[in-house]
């Protein structure tokens, strides 16, 4: 990210994304346009999303569906589902396998996705 910050050029930032993309295929030029933009305006911690608290989510009982990416560099799927699994009852995992942070959804995902809303 240094050598982007420095220099600008697309080649250094596409580094950057391939860590979380996994894939070259997965960079098109709408998510390099995105991360230019973000590398001007946006401030990124890492971390463990914090909003929800065990306690805020006492008594919640919808189905809820967490997916995550094998290889989320920013937001570790080990450690998402185990503090989702502490917190939410009726909960239904699914784990991209093979995809970083920046992820492609394949139609037998978005197929999950609908019949977990319709039912």
């Amino acid at each position: 990210m240094i050598l982007y910050a420095i220099t600008r050029k697309d080649k250094y930032l596409r580094k950057v994304i391939l860590a979380m993309a996994i894939e070259k295929k997965n960079i098109d030029e709408a998510t390099l346009e995105m991360f230019k933009y973000a590398s001007k305006h946006v401030t990124a911690k890492v971390a463990i999303s914090s909003i929800a608290k065990a306690e805020d989510l006492q008594g919640f009982t919808a189905p809820t569906l967490i997916i995550v990416s094998e290889y989320n560099n920013m937001f570790p799927s080990n450690e998402i589902l185990a503090k989702a699994e502490k917190m939410i009852s009726n909960l239904k995992t699914h784990v991209l396998k093979g995809q970083g942070h920046k992820f492609v959804l394949s139609d037998g995902v978005i197929t999950m996705i609908k019949e977990f809303i319709e039912n």
